[in-house]
């Protein structure tokens, strides 16, 4: 099995705080969107999509 080599560069660094940045904004405009939503099924939904981008994150 092929090893991947972790890119450390600096280009490699700026675009994952970009994607991080921007997976934190999709996370907060989601929590906005399930305080709104009245659904228990819609809310379940987004809070599961929620917690697979956190998972993400890390």
């Amino acid at each position: 099995m092929d090893e991947k080599i972790e890119d450390k560069s600096e280009d490699s660094k700026k675009k994952h705080m970009i994607y991080y940045r921007s997976l934190s904004k999709i996370i907060t405009d989601m929590k906005a969107e399930m305080n709104q939503e009245g659904e228990p099924a819609i809310k379940e939904h987004l809070t599961s999509r929620i917690d697979a981008m956190d998972k993400d994150k890390q």
